[in-house]
């Protein structure tokens, strides 16, 4: 009897590492499966995220815009995030198929079309061509009477608002904002600094409120500067001062001091 019992047991421990070793296998197997399932799973994922959009507009974003400017993109309702979400519908629309994107500066559009929705863009009087996506920045239509208003190539002597040779190879830099008496309202953004190619500013009669941007003595090499007969308020910022070629200044008849 104990002989017939110990064979018994023997018999069920054996079976019963057999069925382990079964279960093991098979569980090994569901596991192994599923680890190259995950990684055909990620591949395919990786593929699929693989989106073209091009790094252009981070570094744009992140290396040549001004800390101030990129505080405003957070409120979507500002002239510059309006500006920004323009920016990058022309990078899509220009990518690759004219040379506009290649001909001008990122910042160049960017700043301008801050501008234009600082300005009330829609309400102006003309408007032409402003934030065509077709058409370069030289070509938006402006009230100068003072010649081209780009130029190619920066220039290394003081334009005098006369026309000089110009570095062929080189970039259009916009030379001369004029949009005097064209029913302009709002406040000028502190990105109009950033137009540091500008030989002519002319914003004079229309209805530009809020303060002068101290900004605005970025633009070392400006020869007239035309504010007169606007709203504007507060101190005249002593940045003005770094404006050491200009010849022609006009802010009055606004609310300013200093």
């Amino acid at each position: 009897l104990k002989s017939s019992l110990g064979r018994r047991c023997l018999l069920i421990v054996v079976r019963l590492v057999v069925v382990v070793r079964i279960v093991g296998a098979v569980v090994g197997g569901v596991v192994a499966g599923g680890g190259a399932d995950a990684d055909d799973n990620s591949e395919e994922y990786e593929d699929s995220a693989t989106v073209t959009p091009t790094a252009v507009p981070t570094r744009f974003r992140e290396d040549l815009l001004p800390n101030y400017t990129q505080d405003a993109l957070e409120d979507p309702s500002t002239p510059q995030a309006r500006a920004y979400e323009w920016y990058l519908e022309d990078l899509q629309v220009n990518n690759d198929t004219i040379e506009i994107i290649h001909q001008e500066s990122f910042l160049q559009r960017f700043v301008l079309s801050t501008f234009y929705f600082a300005m009330n863009g829609e309400n102006w009087t003309k408007d032409d061509y402003w934030l065509e996506h077709e058409t370069a920045t030289c070509d938006w239509y402006t009230t100068s009477h003072y010649g081209v208003i780009c130029i190619r190539g920066r220039q290394t002597q003081r334009r005098d608002l006369l026309e000089v040779e110009a570095d062929k190879d080189r970039l259009f830099y916009y030379a001369r904002l004029s949009l005097f008496d064209n029913n302009l309202h709002g406040q000028l953004p502190p990105e109009i600094g950033l137009l540091t190619e500008l030989d002519v500013l002319d914003l004079h009669s229309n209805s530009i409120s809020g303060t002068i941007p101290s900004t605005i003595g970025l633009m070392k090499g400006v020869a007239l500067l035309q504010l007169f007969q606007n709203s504007l308020t507060g101190t005249i910022p002593t940045e003005m001062g770094n404006l050491e070629q200009v010849e022609h200044l006009n802010y009055a008849y606004n609310n300013l001091t200093g």
